[in-house]
Order: structure tokens, then sequence, then C-alpha cells
């Protein structure tokens, strides 16, 4: 009984270790009721220090204090962030949660459609992607990995095809969800069977 404690254990450290893997973002674009379009931004704070320590390679990103820290990285994302090829647009409301998972919250200005999303903040990572989401409203949700393959570019074709996705990056994922569920369902099995038995 000892041993399955211990192991599942360590299968839950390694799902949470996974979940903070500085490899890996989200970008959700969210349109609201109004039509206007909100973004949330996650990663763990290590991977913004790596793509501090990038772009600014004379900053020592241990000396920084909180705000510094926060000024930096709305900076790095108003300048990596292209929405439309538009450099005009403004990122507003912008609320920043630094903590070993960071959020980034902020609305967009007067964009009704998305077309294409530059977001570059991360490119200069190594095997870097950004899981990014396209959520229009009273619309099909758009899912498309960010990566050094398609330079961080999405892109929407005429007629709603979009370029590139590779859903195939997903599989060894969605692999190891289902490995983890199953050790689960027979520790679960195992379980019930040693309460019926004592």
């Amino acid at each position: 009984m000892r041993k399955k404690s211990l192991f599942l254990i360590f299968i839950i450290i390694c799902v949470k270790a996974f979940a903070h893997n500085p490899q890996v973002s989200t970008i959700s674009i969210i349109q609201q009721e109004n039509k206007k379009w909100s973004v949330f931004i996650t990663a763990p704070l290590v991977t913004y220090q790596l793509a501090i320590s990038n772009n600014f390679p004379t900053l020592k990103i241990d000396s920084l204090d909180v705000y510094t820290t926060q000024n930096i990285i709305l900076d790095l994302l108003r300048k990596n962030l292209l929405i439309n090829g538009n450099e005009n647009i403004k990122l507003r409301n912008n609320r920043i949660q630094i903590a070993h998972e960071t959020i980034i919250y902020f609305e967009l200005d007067d964009t009704t459609h998305i077309r294409q999303v530059n977001f570059t903040v991360f490119s200069k990572l190594v095997d870097h992607f950004t899981l990014f989401k396209l959520i229009p409203f009273n619309q099909k949700e758009i899912t498309y990995i960010l990566q050094s393959d398609n330079k961080y570019i999405y892109q929407k074709n005429e007629g709603n095809n979009i370029n590139g996705i590779d859903y195939w990056l997903m599989v060894p994922y969605i692999l190891i969800a289902l490995v983890f569920l199953v050790i689960l369902y027979f520790i679960l099995i195992k379980f019930n069977e040693y309460r019926r038995i004592h």
C-alpha cells in the first residue's frame, strides 16, 4: 500500500511539474458580447525572465523589483504582439499578476475581426511553443500552436481555413494524459478491492 501511495504522489508531482514547463505558454483572445476583445496570457515566471534576459542581456533580473519587472514584461508584450499587422492597436486596462504562474490580462482597442496575430515575445527561447486560442463571440473556437516553424504567426486564410495547424504536436500530451488516466483507473480498482477485503 505504501508503494502505491508513493507512486501516486510521484505521478501527481510529475503532472504538476509539466504544468509549469517554461517551454509552454498560452495566449487566449476572447471576444465579449460588446464585440471588444480581451487577451489573457499565461506563462511561468521563469519564461518571462528568460525572455527578458534574451531581450535585455545586460539587465540583472535578480536585482529587479516587482514594479520594474511588471513594466518590462508589459513593454515586451506591447512590442511583440502585433494584431492584423496594425502597430497602432493599443493594449488597455493592463492587469498583471506575477507569481510562479504569471497571468497578464488586457483589452484591445477597436479590433472587430482578427485575421493575423504575431506573438514573438518568447520566439528567442529554445524549443518554446505557445498555445494560441481565438474565441470569437458565438462562433467556433480556434486553437493554434505558435512556434518557430510558423514564426509565431497565426494567419487566417480566406474561407476560414487556418494555415499550418499541426495537431500531431499534441499527440504526445494526449497519450501522456491517457496513460495517466488508465493508471489512475487501475489504482482506484485496487483501492476498492483493498477496502472490501479490510
